[in-house]
Order: structure tokens, then sequence, then C-alpha cells
């Protein structure tokens, strides 16, 4: 879950009944804990899940790895991205013993699937870039957002957001290319806005502007499009927007809106798991009543929404290389993707075992023939 939206959703958490609901929805099985997984590769083959003890392991064909090692009580977390070449480790040593969202966590970039682990820079909320050639991440007390190119570290650059109203707020980033990035940030009377920064001449331009204080605005990009969203605080009038951009010859003054709503949804959106779909946390809460939320898929070249969960009190949405996933209450629900995996790594066996079977009758015509 993105930190900017921490504050947000445990509204939702607090307001959620004590009793189970069931659901119709399938639950990802692992052969591991799913408490403990932190990613799982679309195949299986890869799995990375933490200890108590502090570790972070890897564990692929019937080997198991320690990556990482911490103080007990360790927390891990992984992103990723559609392109699924590299993951980006948090480490928070602290997790029990220091509450605040503004805690600085140590930051990891590794392969998919690969032993070697490198340690990058404190901070929150990191990204991945540009087909995973380029990672951010922000620091909330220098107010840097910093930039890095994953294969050349030493090409890198920094981005001061100029916020000093908010201590929560964490700006949210997309790289148009090398040279061009879009990010959110918020002006001395708290309006957010989209900035765009230029790395040749290091020029900032306001490029949008919402018309409110009680507005959010969260970015998202796929291999065609830059999607632009902005959701309203609480009981704020203005609701929810998004709006596409094309991204060749891009220009914001072109977009296009292509959803709204008079609720104040939460986002969360995923727009790189399925063409022509967008993926986000919906309000379905009915005026009066308690506050309730879905997964909603929209299809944002037929205009068209659909509810895909039953669960009330969404708070997450997680992309994870193929799956579309909803943790809830110590579960992960699949929206999309392979739900059973448990039996990944037991097809050498099977093979082995039909094969020792094919070599049986021969083993006893040859005692045979030896007799």
């Amino acid at each position: 879950m993105q930190l900017r939206n921490k504050i947000l959703l445990l509204a939702i958490l607090f307001s959620t009944s004590v009793f189970a609901r069931n659901s119709t929805l399938p639950i990802l099985k692992t052969k591991s804990d799913v408490r403990d997984i932190r990613f799982i590769s679309a195949s299986g083959n890869f799995t990375y899940y933490q200890r108590r003890s502090g570790s972070l392991l890897l564990s692929t064909n019937y080997k198991v790895h320690e990556l990482l090692k911490g103080e007990v009580g360790t927390q891990f977390t992984i992103h990723s991205s559609a392109t699924s070449k590299k993951l980006i480790i948090t480490m928070d040593e602290n997790f029990h013993t220091y509450l605040g969202i503004r805690h600085l966590k140590k930051i990891y970039v590794t392969d998919v699937g690969s032993e070697k682990v490198e340690e990058v820079g404190m901070g929150l909320d990191p990204k991945l870039h540009l087909k995973d050639q380029w990672m951010s991440w922000f620091n909330p007390y220098t107010r840097k957002l910093t930039f890095t190119n994953i294969k050349s570290p030493t090409l890198n650059f920094e981005i001061k957001i100029q916020n000093v109203l908010n201590a929560y707020f964490f700006p949210d980033s997309v790289m148009l290319d090398e040279k061009s990035i879009l990010y959110t940030d918020i002006n001395n009377k708290g309006v957010p806005a989209i900035l765009k920064y230029t790395r040749r001449d290091k020029k900032v331009d306001v490029i949008f502007k919402s018309a409110s204080v009680s507005q959010r605005i969260e970015l998202c990009k796929n291999d065609s499009h830059l999607f632009v969203a902005e959701f309203g605080y609480n009981n704020s009038p203005r609701g929810s927007i998004i709006a596409k951009v094309a991204l060749k010859n891009f220009n914001i003054d072109r977009a296009e809106i292509v959803y709204q709503s008079r609720q104040n949804d939460f986002g969360n959106i995923v727009c790189e798991f399925k063409q022509d779909h967008l993926f986000f946390i919906k309000n379905i809460s009915k005026i009066g009543g308690r506050i309730e939320s879905e997964v909603n898929a929209f299809n944002h070249i037929k205009k068209s929404s659909r509810v895909i969960s039953d669960l009330k009190y969404v708070s997450q949405l997680i992309f994870m290389d193929g799956r579309l996933l909803v943790p809830f209450r110590g579960d992960y629900y699949v929206l999309e993707g392979e739900t059973d995996l448990t039996k990944v790594g037991q097809l050498k066996t099977e093979s082995d075992k039909k094969a020792e079977e094919a070599q049986a009758p021969k083993a006893e015509e040859k005692k045979e023939e030896e007799e």
C-alpha cells in the first residue's frame, strides 16, 4: 500500500465489523504461510518471505537463500512493477517500536530471483520507473525526492518538494522519459498540483493545479497513457475524477476525463495489469451508512465500471507479477491470476516417479535374463 493513503484508509479499517464475512473470491494458496510472504513470481518459482528472527529469504528450486538479516521482528516490504525485472526491498528494523509513518527505512534493489542485493539509500515510498531502469524514493525530513539509475547509480538527481504544511504528504511521481519527470506537490495554501521537472535545465513548471485543498492527486502510467486522478478527502463535495493523457506528444491540456463519481473514492490505481482497464478502490458507502469499499474494474475505452470484489471493506490493492490481490484479514484474495501454488516445485518429483515406474519393468526383465 502506498504510504500517502494510510491515514485515509485507516478510517475504513476502524469502521469494519469484527465478524468475518464469506466471500466468493478464491484465496491464494501457497506452501509457505501466506502471512510471511512478501513476493511471489507469476510462475511461483521465486518466493520471498520473512521470518520473525529478522531474515528475508528467497526460496527457489528446492533451495533457500537468506538475502537480508536484521533485528528480531524486522519487517520487509517488496515493491515491483509490470516489467518484473527488478524488485525494491525496504527493511524496517523498528517496525514494532516506532509507529510513525515518517520513519525512514533501508532501501535495497535486486534482480528477480537473484541472491545479490544492493543497498541504495534510506527513505520511504520507493518506486520503479521506465521498465525498471530507474527507481525513486522520498525523504520527508529533507523533503527530497531522489531518482537513481539502477544500472549506473552514479547517474542520479534530486527534486526538492516545497510542501511544508502537511507532514504526512508523500509525493507521487512518474518518469515520462529520462529527461522529464512529473510529480505532485502542495503549495503554501495547501492546494495540490502536478509539476514537471526538466533535467537538462533543472526547470520546474506547474502543469496542473487542483481547485481545492480537499483533493489529492494520484498518478499512474502505462505504456501508452498517463492517468491523473483526483480524489476528495472525507466529506469533500468534489468527488472523484480520472483523466487520461496520451504519452505520445504529451500535453496535459489534452487530457480526456474518462471517469467521474460523486463519491470520494480511495484510489490506489493499478493501470498496467490489463489493457484498457484501470483497477482502483471505489467508495460504495451509502448516505448515512458506514464506510464501505470494493475494487472497481473500469474500462477507460468503453467507460464502463464493474465491481469485482465482495469484501465490503477493501483497503489495499496489490499488483504482483501477473496477479491482482486484495490482502484482507490475514488472507490474500485473488481477483485475477493463478490461485493455487501449493504444487509448484513438485513437477520434477512427479516426473522422477514416472521415470522410475517406466524403468521398473526393464529392471525385472534384466534380472530374469541373468537368471
